[in-house]
């Protein structure tokens, strides 16, 4: 069994730092308690940190669009709330 959930939360904080992306964050912060308690302490951004380009699709989608995520050169599906009541 590791250990991954007993490393010091300074190293913790620096593994954090190192990340780029949001969904990485959220996923950092599912590990366990601990990597879950320096999650919390270290407020991490509300927005990438990496532009990610709306690309425009042939017809109209209302539930998804497809975004270009520039530092991971590839592109992904965003998932939309339609914004109408």
């Amino acid at each position: 069994m590791s250990k991954w959930a007993d490393l010091p939360d300074l190293i913790l904080s620096e593994i954090m730092r190192r990340l780029s992306f949001y969904n990485d964050f959220v996923i950092f912060g599912a590990i366990c308690k601990s990597w879950r308690s320096v999650y919390s302490l270290e407020n991490p951004p509300l927005a990438p940190r990496c532009p990610w380009l709306m690309l425009a699709e042939e017809k109209e989608q209302k539930s998804h669009t497809r975004v270009f995520v520039i530092c991971k050169g590839k592109v992904v599906i965003a998932k939309i709330k339609s914004l109408t009541a």
